[in-house]
């Protein structure tokens, strides 16, 4: 029998479980929502909040869809751009598990004259630019002041989808000229 119902906090990580189960005899059940022994996915049927610890030792939970690292918590890239010099293309990000883009925007102090922004998935050696795009067009720079833009992302899944050693670059364009205040934030989703 196990004991289900009950809140648990892994004081490492900082993860919540909406429940916890423990065999009566002190072992694992064969189908728990914490799983304590396998080192790899169980096969099971599972539920969001699920979670065993993989060979790495780092802990995995169900989201609801699947497994993964950490609690399932989306990654934030916040990249900031104080100036107009600042406004170069550049790697933002080097991914270290599979993940996807889920949204991507931007907001300035003080307008360029005619800047815009790109993000772009790069693979192997390729330079800052030359991967493909995550986003179905680029975002201005130029628009209004305090003014949150978000992106498009590419309508083909395999460009917003990032492998291990993967980079996210961003890649410049038009006139930065008067450029203030810029933030990009980037949220990633690991899959």
């Amino acid at each position: 029998m196990a004991m289900r119902g009950f809140t648990r906090r892994l004081q490492r990580s900082g993860a919540w479980f909406e429940r916890l189960a423990l065999g009566d005899d002190g072992t694992a059940p064969v189908f728990p929502p914490l799983y304590i022994k396998p080192t790899s996915a169980p096969t099971t049927a599972a539920a969001k909040g699920d979670a065993y610890v993989d060979t790495n030792g780092v802990l995995n939970v169900h989201n609801g869809t699947n497994y993964v690292p950490g609690g399932g918590g989306n990654v934030i890239i916040n990249h900031v751009m104080d100036a107009a010099g600042n406004h170069i293309t550049k790697d933002l990000f080097i991914a270290d598990r599979a993940y996807q883009l889920v949204s991507a925007e931007e907001a300035h102090i003080t307008a360029s004259t005619s800047g815009t922004l790109q993000v772009t998935k790069c693979t192997g050696t390729q330079a800052p630019g030359s991967g493909v795009n995550m986003l179905t067009s680029t975002l201005s720079t130029a628009g209004t002041a305090n003014t949150v833009v978000s992106g498009t992302l590419s309508g083909t899944a395999a460009n917003t989808v990032l492998a291990d050693g993967d980079r996210i670059a961003l890649v410049t364009g038009g006139t930065a000229t008067n450029y203030v205040g810029g933030a990009l934030t980037l949220v990633l989703r690991p899959i």
